[in-house]
Parts: C-alpha cells; structure tokens; sequence
C-alpha cells in the first residue's frame, strides 16, 4: 500500500483505557473520580496514529507529529472504552488525522493531528547544529 491510498479513508477504533497514565490525577480528590484526562486522550491519538502509519516508515524514515489540536468536551471515565472515529488527509509528506473521540453517545473530544515523514538523518544534522 502507498501513504497516499490513506487519503479520504475513513477509521474507527475501539481502544481500551485501562492505562493508569490516562486517568486525570492533578489532584488527590479528583482522580478518585476515575475520569480521562485530556493528556491521556492525547496520549491515545498518538498511539493510533503511530500504529496507522508504521507500516509506512522505514529504516531511514519515520513520522513525526507535528500539530495536536483538541477540544475536550465532555467527560469520560476509566477502564470503559472510547471511539475514535477519524479521516486522515495526505498532503506532501504529511498526514492529517480530523476526527472526535465518542464513549457512548457522547462526544468526549475533537481532534486534528499532523505527523509528518522525516528522515533520520534529516534529525541527525539538526542535532549536530544544535550541539
């Protein structure tokens, strides 16, 4: 398959929040609510993008994000299951995922994520002009 046969496609994904990374814990009376945190949303966006577009890396290249946005809209709890339904985009060397985050019949986020392909070595140079 070829990155741009992405383009127009439609996905959903059923994703577990067992994680205790996910829960929301700024404060000790909160996480006993037992709710998603925003971070924690991020966190899986970033987990099904990765998944969706590593059959497209190689040995010298790989996908970088390089734009989250996301609204959190409603509440959602732990150790229930969220919807990610999303269409992704391809522009150039970038691919954009725009979509929302449902558990139940709620939409709990809207998202737009970009990842980029980049060379390896395009990082390495960057790294030594920093150094």
């Amino acid at each position: 398959m070829k990155l741009e046969e992405l383009n127009g496609r439609s996905f959903s994904a059923l994703l577990e929040t067992e994680d205790p990374e996910l829960l929301w814990k700024e404060r000790p009376d909160i996480e006993g609510l037992n709710l998603l945190s925003t971070s924690g949303i991020q966190k899986l966006l970033l987990i099904a993008s990765r998944e969706i577009l590593s059959p497209f890396e190689s040995e010298s290249e790989v996908f970088v994000v390089t734009f989250i946005q996301l609204e959190h809209k409603d509440v959602a709890l732990v150790k229930r299951y969220v919807n990610l339904e999303f269409t992704t985009t391809v522009n150039g060397r970038n691919v954009i995922f725009e979509g929302t985050v449902e558990q139940g019949h709620s939409v709990v986020a809207e998202f737009k994520l970009i990842r980029r392909k980049i060379s390896l070595e395009s990082i390495g140079r960057k790294l030594s002009e920093k150094a």
